[in-house]
């Protein structure tokens, strides 16, 4: 398996590409994917999956304020559990943007990456002003011989299966659902760094969490979650918010227990994986008070993990 960064000098044949965003790489890309990788077996293609290091949205759509599922090396991670023999991850820029669906197709599908078939979305656009869309996309593959598969909407629920409606959920807090919907819980890597350390004060010492500023969080609120230690997963409580008992600021901060876990994370990087929303964040009268709900929120953890049967899920 191959990462390619820079096609300049790239020679390839006889491959079946894919190609996305791949935010989340939820089910419905998988399904992509999938497809990809089926087409190839059955014509002996490589398997190609052609991505970007930063959402496109960052260039076709610089003022709105997006949020993200993961960070690019997330996704090369969990893109490389599908072995395709190469990943395909440039740069999106200006003059990538402007270039027409006709170009791509020709200077690049075709003299780059010599593809015989191309696997994409119902709703793909490519080029220029997204003018290649799947029915433009048609006629230049026919002419090009090269085999088009246009893959239906991934539907659960009745909901489409999508970065967006899964961004959606996150910002609900409803993080139990996003499992069905992502293939996998929701979860933001991070770098603990020094905080108060009023949780020890109180016999409930937490990590702060630094992440990238662009990754989606979940609504304010404190979470059942799971968090990656030195390749172990902890029960943990997360509280997500402005922690208003002990804080006079709106910064909002990732803050969690680990249950069962002693020792110092200061510059580790751990991963938390968010499974249920318990309550919403409040202010409490004093810190007894927000030790005694602690209390109840680890209680309420445990009784969780007794239940708890989609371990192999969390990353």
């Amino acid at each position: 398996m191959e990462i390619i960064n820079d096609i300049t000098d790239i020679e390839l044949s006889n491959t079946a590409v894919t190609i996305g965003n791949f935010d989340g790489v939820h089910v419905g890309h998988q399904k992509l994917i999938e497809y990809m990788n089926d087409i190839a077996f059955k014509k002996n293609l490589h398997k190609v999956i052609f991505t970007f290091k930063h959402h496109t949205s960052r260039i076709l759509d610089p003022d709105k304020d997006y949020c993200f599922l993961m960070n690019y090396d997330e996704k090369i991670d969990v893109l490389k559990s599908f072995n395709p023999d190469y990943i395909m991850a440039l740069d999106f820029t200006e003059d990538f943007s402007r270039m027409s669906y006709v170009d791509f197709i020709e200077n690049i599908l075709l003299k780059k990456l010599g593809c015989k078939v191309l696997v994409v979305g119902e709703d793909f656009k490519l080029g220029y002003n997204g003018l290649g869309n799947t029915a433009r996309l048609a006629e230049i593959c026919n002419i090009h011989d090269i085999i088009l598969k246009v893959i239906p909407h991934s539907k659960l629920y009745g909901n489409t299966i999508s970065s967006t409606y899964i961004r959606k959920l996150i910002a609900e807090g409803k993080v139990d659902v996003i499992l069905d919907y992502l293939g996998r819980y929701y979860g933001i890597n991070g770098t603990v760094v020094h905080g108060k350390q009023l949780g020890r004060t109180i016999g409930f010492p937490t990590i702060n969490l630094s992440y990238e500023g662009n990754l989606c969080l979940p609504k304010n609120g404190v979470y059942v979650t799971y968090t990656l230690v030195f390749g172990k997963w902890y029960l943990s409580i997360t509280n997500i918010g402005i922690k208003p008992t002990v804080k006079n600021d709106n910064k909002v901060s990732i803050e969690s227990h680990l249950i069962g876990f002693d020792g110092e994370l200061y510059g580790e990087t751990v991963r938390t994986a968010f499974v249920k929303h318990m309550r919403d964040e409040k202010r409490f009268g004093d810190i007894r008070e927000l030790r005694q709900q602690l209390i109840r929120d680890v209680e309420y953890a445990l009784n969780y993990n007794k239940l708890f049967y989609n371990c192999h899920a969390l990353w």
